[in-house]
């Protein structure tokens, strides 16, 4: 679609960003309704991450909607053509004709949809019902709107809508279980009743066209509300918040609708599976008080739940208040071991992308610094890092860290842990800047007086665990254990933040391995999770997979180091340190222990030979410079409240075994014959093999380093589940200018270890 355009005013429909690009593919483009929503942002944010095509996001709030472009850019070799925000005056949904002509002309066949209910202002006022039917009425013109686009151009579409429960339906369906008061008008939680039917309405019309598939997610109590509703209010003196509402003393169940960047574009991924189900959402349960101990631990101040009566909280003067205490009094109501939301559903949609859904402490730590906390005084104003302390600066991925901060003015010193601070990296790292930098020996933070004398005065930690050195075939306890007294001494020394390198962890790769379930387990699995959701597939939790996974662990000790890797992140989680977590990548510096010369012959001239361990060549491996590394975990302490609890995985390429020996063979043979040297004249008959190798294959010259990555990256080569974990966008907003693979191997072309191991001088 390259332009939609009405001459009118009010219902004007614009695209900002709007250019062709051919290289897309329309069977990838996506549309969002509501995109100016939480919920619409962090849909199109995942659809990004998920490499879909065309994204357009409808709104009635352009400027407000048009913050999301400046979020990427940085982006915008990536992003440029494929983001697009449509504006339609006077609501998304409000005018048929318009809805029309996008679904016409975007032809997208992913189509996300959340609708926003117009409540009066007003506390307490007849109205509501009103609201909730022009809301069902806006809903259900839109799915006759998409059949009659069907009929006209014969499409297959993709439809998520995200909706709650018909409370008023459920109410006199049961009013034993769920006794609500009406409002004036008769309405029973306005805000919600309106999507339930016209989810309802939906799934009835679209049954119809198989062509059409509908999945709905029913949400329970959002995080979000924390931030409007049920944010902590202070007293007069700022000595105590209270979190007032009529949610009762047991727990309900919560969700976060940033976890619906990794539930829609897997359900778009598998639209046949998820077709026609209703999956009703939670990340689990909690009660109120749990959640004002999470406040104080987070903020460090006095934050109580105030449970108010129903009534009590309907005649707060606050907007429709009435509304808001029948939805506070239906999940009090609705919660408990009789909730039908599920949280092993939202699991099983969250494993493919690796991830969990948040925990209220995790959702904390990402919107800790939200303006909301800053209006009501639980959060002070950010304070610079202006001093870090890098551990293991022996490593790659140390050194380089060092030395990138050194290059940001804002750093006034960095401490660097080295085995061996006499050693040459250390002193080329002191020289560069020897006010600034002090070494200090691994021995200074083998106990935990050590430590807090090192770390006091420090507002940044980075930490890289290496366990390379007790072999990647066997766990290295000690190694853990010291990365959690480092973890331990940060909380007692009051460090702001620590970026925490990391890898893949094996646990959240349950969903990549194959299952062999027992005839109980399976039977289990379909009775409980089939009946509930209609799902074609059965659906497993973490807890049943744990068990098997243990097992297979015990088997393939050489993917431990990753899973310990793991585990260390974890724990500096639970401690309510605010931390980034970053997903390290394949290296190219990697490859050159993935090279040797062959020792073949053909036509008198050596090959060179790259051994490496998957089968499957084409599997794309995620790939970045370990200088980029250096350089986006500078940028994240420089903005380190905004990264604050986000999972970065790292990538600037994702390339394959096949195109790495293409690359290897570009650079180093094919450029030495444009030379026209007759000395290099065989090189035209040079190639780069793949050899893949086994675990009990050696390679004459490189001890068990092969076999070692060999294992590590055939393991992940083979998930794709990787390869969606790590994302380019979010790197360029860290990294603007990174260093590609090729242009990594151009910069090294004369790197003498590599060429040696080419058998070129």
């Amino acid at each position: 679609m390259d332009n939609i355009s009405t001459t009118t005013t009010t219902t004007t429909t614009t695209i900002t960003n709007a250019q062709s690009d051919a290289t897309v593919q329309e069977n990838r483009t996506a549309l969002v309704f509501g995109a100016s929503s939480e919920q619409g942002r962090a849909v199109i944010e995942g659809l990004v991450d998920a490499g879909f095509g065309k994204i357009y996001g409808v709104t009635s709030h352009l400027t407000y909607a048009s913050r999301l472009l400046a979020r990427y850019k940085h982006e915008h070799h990536i992003l440029k053509n494929r983001v697009y925000l449509l504006e339609c005056g006077g609501g998304a949904l409000s005018n048929p004709q318009q809805v029309k002509q996008v679904l016409s002309e975007t032809k997208a066949r992913y189509i996300f949809l959340v609708t926003a209910t117009d409540l009066p202002r007003h506390a307490h006022t007849k109205g509501c019902r009103e609201a909730e039917n022009m809301e069902y009425d806006a809903i259900r013109s839109f799915f006759d709107v998409l059949v009659e686009v069907y009929k006209e151009d014969g499409l297959e579409r993709n439809v998520v809508f995200s909706s709650h429960e018909d409370v008023r339906a459920m109410c006199i369906l049961d009013n034993r279980r769920l006794s609500i008061p009406p409002l004036e008008d008769g309405s029973v939680v306005p805000n919600f009743s309106g999507k339930g039917r016209g989810a309802e309405y939906g799934l009835q019309i679209l049954s119809d066209y198989p062509d059409l598939t509908l999945s709905v997610i029913t949400l329970p109590f959002l995080y979000s509300n924390f931030l409007a509703l049920c944010c902590p209010l202070p007293d007069k003196g700022q000595t105590e918040w209270q979190i007032s509402a009529c949610l009762g003393d047991d727990a309900i169940d919560m969700f976060s609708e940033h976890d619906l960047a990794f539930i829609v574009p897997e359900i778009f991924e598998n639209p046949s599976i998820y077709s026609q189900c209703n999956l009703k959402l939670t990340a689990g349960a909690a009660r109120l008080n749990d959640i004002a101990e999470s406040f104080s631990a987070f903020f460090g101040k006095d934050v109580i739940y105030n449970p108010l009566t129903y009534q009590e909280m309907a005649n707060l003067s606050i907007p429709t208040a009435a509304c808001m205490a029948q939805m506070c009094h239906f999940f009090a109501s609705y919660g408990g071991s009789t909730s039908s939301y599920s949280k092993d559903v939202a699991e099983s949609l969250m494993l493919p992308a690796l991830r969990r859904p948040q925990t209220f402490e995790e959702w904390l730590l990402l919107h800790g610094n939200a303006r909301e906390f800053q209006e009501v005084g639980l959060t002070a104003k950010a304070v610079p890092i202006i001093s870090v302390c890098v551990f293991d600066a022996d490593t790659v991925e140390g050194i380089n860290v060092a030395e990138s901060l050194l290059k940001n003015d804002n750093i006034r010193s960095v401490t660097a842990v080295f085995s061996d601070f006499d050693s040459e990296p250390a002193r080329r790292l002191y020289a560069i800047d020897p006010e600034r930098v002090r070494l200090a020996s691994i021995s200074e933070t083998r106990d935990e007086k050590s430590l807090k004398k090192l770390l006091e005065g420090t507002d940044g930690v980075f930490m890289m665990i290496d366990m390379s050195d007790a072999g990647i075939l066997h766990r290295d306890e000690g190694e853990e254990l010291h990365a959690i007294n480092i973890i331990d001494a940060c909380e007692m020394c009051s460090v702001r933040h620590i970026v925490f390198c990391t890898t893949e962890s094996i646990v959240e790769m349950q969903h990549e391995l194959k299952w062999p379930p027992s005839n109980n387990e399976k039977a289990e699995d379909d009775e409980s999770s089939l009946k509930s959701t209609k799902l074609s597939k059965p659906l497993r939790s973490i807890t049943q997979i744990d068990a098997y996974l243990h097992e297979q662990l015990q088997k393939h000790p050489q993917k431990m180091v990753i899973d310990a890797k793991a585990r260390i992140a974890a724990y500096a989680k639970s401690e309510r340190i605010t931390v980034t977590f970053v997903i390290l990548p394949m290296y190219p510096e990697n490859f050159i222990d993935l090279v040797t010369k062959a020792g073949v012959v053909t036509n008198n001239v050596d090959n060179a030979a790259m051994h490496f361990a998957p089968e499957k060549e084409e599997c794309l491996l995620a790939c970045m410079s370990v200088q980029d590394l250096g350089r986006a975990v500078a940028r994240i302490f420089d903005f380190y409240e905004e990264y604050a609890g986000h999972e970065i995985g790292l990538a600037t390429d994702f390339i394959t075994i096949r195109e790495v020996a293409q690359v290897v063979r570009e650079i180093f043979f094919e450029s030495r014959i444009d030379n026209k040297d007759d000395t290099f004249a065989n090189d035209a008959n040079r190639i780069v093999q793949i050899q893949h190798v086994h675990e009990q294959m050696q390679v004459d010259g490189t001890g068990n380093r092969i076999i070692d990555l060999g294992a590590i990256f055939g393991f992940c080569s083979q998930s794709d589940a990787v390869r969606k974990r790590h994302s380019i966008a979010k790197v360029l907003n860290l990294c603007p200018e990174p260093t590609t693979f090729k242009m990594w191997m151009n910069e090294n072309k004369y790197n003498p270890a590599f060429r040696e191991k080419l058998g070129l001088r």
